[in-house]
């Protein structure tokens, strides 16, 4: 018999025990002949471990996940580690098979409820085991694995303003927006209270031109001349390259024209002001043009600015559009919007993704957005809804130190709400400063849904909400159908709070809607549609308890139709607006007559809604249905109506709209100013208009905002992220115990670095960093031996999302080994958020539980994987050689030296 052996085995052996090139790795697997070194996995074929069914019906049953005695070794003295890590797979294994369950067709909705209950046992079970569970080879965090994490930071304040373009082209050229009479004035407010004014005209520059350097030059000289510090400057910004696809190709166009812009360069002791001495009414309507459904759908919402007098000088278009704003595609609605009294305009929006560095925590949103006269963004506030939320009002205090939005919110919104149902819309009201600072918040709901329709705030700051209920309310007593409520609200004598005054529900037996409310000293009138008819109802406020009734008014069928605004004119009488498919109103003398088809109307009635012989009802007719979406009464006592005229549809299309805007005197009818506009695909949509009687002048033109600048900026975490107080995440450092950071209100990035450093016992190193303009605050290990652990907090109060952090390890020993050996640190990526609640959420929970179940296999293989040897160089010791050769001689004899 001939007996082959390979010497080179051999020889690499012993060099593999040498350190030398060729070292020998040991089979893992048990093929004859060979050893056994690692443990069957539970997924190998081979193995002995239960199959997801059995673990699932096991779950079920009340059994753990995870049970370290039902993960088998049978290899002797292996690493504890092993059974550590395939206790685990098990356990995620129960949790997928469980959530593949929720797929199966016909299951009750009683399984499915057992279900999610044993899925939210099983995560809960999974954090715990890994919290308590030290590997000897390696970490393993439940998250992710980082050397650091960053949170989105605060803008820091630059006291600084900067215009948009004002000119495009040569340096030394004449710019339009310079051109004709140009006078305004700016105010500036000292410290001590001093204020210097300096007046500007740029006809004092006689026949100079007036180019960007020019005119900044006479700008700066007027400035020296009063004492001020502050400065303007000439921001240019190089032309771009240009060009253009023909044919399939990229052709060049060159390089496009630089552009300029003035800015403001401030100082922190001079408040900034600026005004013009002759002004004129402005416009501001937020829309949504494009089409809205099909395929090719691709709705844009936009902010509009329109100049109502061409006297004001805000610009020298024909329709007189001041500017056009598109807002990001994460606007999906613009819901409301009001002007305050500094001159800047509040904008209600529904977003469903990360708006101005905010990221929201569920699926939609609701949006506060500030903007200037000029149309830049001040601010942008987020709600904070933990599942989503949507904001159908907006009201301003008469002094603008206060603005409350409101609407209807699903999930969570603040803990410890009593009746709050995940699958139910509830109603919200929330009270923001000037600076966007969250005031109060209340969410209160019925067993069925409901939401806020009208929000209002009286002379005396008390807050008063109307909306709609499809059960009783709490405090009330349902009517039948779909009711309409009216809530009151006092604030508390510091104004930080607000106590509810009552409740009250109305309305009849069939669908009653809401829309608007308006307060005057103590009387209150609601407005909506009860039935099919726009109705009217008055109420006498009490100093405490609930309002009196004192009056009903019914103006008549609308046909479909639906009120858009109700309030107080300076006379004390009532006007309401809105849009009818019929012309039997019946709201006093008719000033302009009914036509045809679908008709916007303006209604005048006395104070107290009796019938008088002042009453006056307008139609507001024109070719097409013309229905009214918002509606404004102005300080100049003009009713404002935005809305929507059918027109011809172009080829292809079933329907299309223009949009359209008009000043009517409800006393009249008379039309003082209207416009119309289009949008792509013929599709024009309006949904807001707010108005600013003096908001138009040639600030416009030279793109300045009138009022105020406000230089200053929150630098509160709730105010700058859609975290709210009361939300949590845990840190754990090492493996101690996970210790809660509960965000309060006044927190700010510094305070919650000292939290965060005294949650993780100091051992990390939390800084707020400076990066491009904004504070961020940067988290670290302060040792490579003690990993930090970020974890998520409970469901709906997780602050995490909203601060930009991830779930994980931090430590700096995430790449200390070879890619052929265990690394230090693993992730397995898995959220502790994961749910079984919606379909969308099942569908989550399956991709990141197949591959948290993939991370685990990816880490058995590196423990079972031997390192690839460094090659060694230099002379193989004598010893060595001696030894190889004489087995080399005893190979020989065995083999016949073949």
């Amino acid at each position: 018999m001939t007996v082959t052996f390979d010497a080179s085995l051999l020889t690499a052996y012993y060099q593999a025990r040498a350190g030398l090139s060729g070292g020998l790795a040991t089979s893992s697997g048990s093929g004859t002949g060979a050893a056994k070194k690692n443990p069957t996995a539970p997924w190998a074929t081979a193995s002995s471990a239960p199959k997801m069914s059995d673990l699932v019906t096991s779950v079920m049953a009340g059994k753990k996940f995870i049970d370290p005695d039902a993960a088998k070794l049978d290899v002797a003295n292996a690493s504890p580690d092993y059974k550590k890590l395939f206790s685990l797979y098990q356990g995620l294994n129960a949790l997928e098979g469980l959530a593949e369950q929720m797929n199966t067709k016909g299951l009750s909705e009683t399984r499915k409820s057992d279900i999610r209950s044993r899925f939210n046992a099983g995560m809960a079970e999974i954090g715990a085991y890994l919290d308590k569970t030290a590997f000897s080879a390696f970490q393993l965090g439940q998250g992710t694995a980082s050397a650091s994490q960053t949170a989105p930071g605060i803008k820091r304040e630059t006291d600084t303003y900067s215009t948009g373009t004002l000119w495009s082209g040569a340096a030394g050229a004449p710019v339009d927006a310079f051109q004709g009479a140009t006078v305004f004035s700016l105010a500036l407010t000292k410290p001590s209270g001093t204020v210097v004014n300096v007046d500007f005209d740029l006809a004092e520059m006689g026949a100079t031109p007036r180019t960007m350097a020019n005119v900044t030059i006479y700008l700066n000289d007027k400035l020296t001349a009063a004492g001020a510090a502050t400065r303007f400057a000439v921001v240019r910004t190089p032309g771009a390259e240009r060009t253009a696809t023909a044919g399939g190709q990229t052709i060049s166009l060159g390089t496009g024209p630089d552009t300029y812009a003035l800015q403001l360069k401030g100082v922190s002791t001079e408040v900034a002001k600026f005004s013009a001495p002759t002004t004129s009414p402005s416009v501001y309507l937020g829309e949504t043009v494009g089409a809205t459904t099909g395929t090719a759908a691709a709705p844009v919402r936009q902010l509009l600015k329109y100049e109502t007098d061409p006297a004001g000088g805000a610009t020298a278009a024909a329709d007189g559009k001041v500017f056009t704003k598109t807002l990001g595609p994460e606007v999906q609605a613009v819901r409301a919007s009001q002007t305050a009294a500094d001159g800047s305009l509040y904008v209600l929006a529904d977003i469903n993704s990360t708006t101005s560095g905010e990221v929201i925590k569920g699926t939609a949103d609701v949006a506060l957005m500030k903007y200037d006269s000029a149309g830049n963004l001040v601010y942008s506030r987020t709600l904070g809804a933990a599942s989503k939320a949507s904001g159908y009002a907006l009201t301003v205090s008469a002094d603008g130190s206060k603005v409350a939005v409101a609407g209807s919110v699903t999930g969570a919104l603040d803990s410890g709400v009593v009746g709050a149902d995940a699958k139910l819309t509830d109603s919200f009201v929330t009270v923001f400063d000037a600076q966007g600072q969250e005031v109060w918040t209340q969410r209160s709901g019925a067993t069925a849904d409901d939401q806020v329709n009208g929000v209002s705030f009286a002379a005396d700051g008390s807050l008063y909400v109307t909306g709609t209920t499809a059960s009783a309310m709490p405090g009330a007593t349902a009517v039948g159908g779909q009711d309409a409520y009216i809530r009151g609200f006092k604030p508390n004598a510091a104004g930080d709070s607000y106590a509810t005054q009552f409740t009250t529900q109305y309305g009849t037996t069939g669908t009653d809607t809401p829309s608007s409310i308006a307060v005057n000293g103590t009387n209150l009138v609601a407005a909506g549609v009860e039935n099919g008819h726009v109705v009217l109802r008055s109420y006498t406020l009490q100093p405490t308890g609930a309002p009196v009734l004192a009056a009903t008014r019914d103006l008549g069928l609308v046909s479909g139709g639906s009120v858009a605004g109700v309030a107080f004119a300076a006379d004390g009488s009532v006007v309401v607006a809105g849009s009818t498919h019929n012309g039997a109103l019946s709201a006093g003398t008719v000033t302009t007559a009914y036509t045809s088809g679908q008709s916007a109307f303006v209604a005048k009635l006395s104070g107290d809604l009796a019938a008088a012989g002042t009453d006056r009802l307008t139609y507001y007719n024109g070719a097409g249905d013309r229905s009214t979406t918002a509606v404004t009464l102005a300080a100049d006592g003009k009713v404002y109506l935005a809305g929507q005229i059918a027109v011809t549809p172009p080829p292809g299309q079933t329907t299309a709209f223009d949009g359209y805007a008009a000043a009517i005197d409800p006393t009249t009818g008379a039309v003082s100013w209207s416009a119309t506009f289009q949008g792509a695909d013929r599709q024009a949509a309006p949904s807001t208009i707010a108005v600013d009687v003096t908001g138009s002048s040639v600030l416009d033109r030279l793109g300045l905002p009138s009022g105020t600048i406000d230089y200053s900026v929150s630098q509160r975490v709730t105010a700058n992220s859609a975290v709210r107080a009361g939300d949590q995440f845990y840190v754990r450092s090492g493996t101690g115990a996970p210790q809660a950071v509960t965000i309060e209100a006044t927190d700010t990035l510094k305070t919650l670095a000292t939290k965060i450093g005294r949650a993780a016992g100091f051992n990390v190193k939390v800084e707020v960093v400076i990066s491009k303009g904004y504070d961020t605050l940067k988290i670290t290990p302060a040792s490579s031996r003690t990993p930090i652990e970020i974890e998520a907090g409970k469901t709906g109060r997780n602050a995490l999302t909203a601060l930009g952090l991830t779930e994980g390890l931090i430590t700096s020993a995430t790449d200390t080994n070879t890619k052929d050996s265990v690394k230090a640190s693993y992730a397995l990526q898995l959220p502790s958020t994961l749910n079984l609640d919606s379909d969308g959420a099942v569908k989550q929970a399956q991709a990141q539980l197949l591959g948290a179940l993939s991370n685990i296999r990816s880490i058995y293989r590196d423990m079972t994987t031997v390192p690839t040897t460094t090659t060694a160089s230099g002379t193989v010791p004598a010893y060595l050689t001696a030894q190889i050769a004489n087995y080399q001689q005893a190979l020989n004899r065995l083999t016949g030296g073949a």
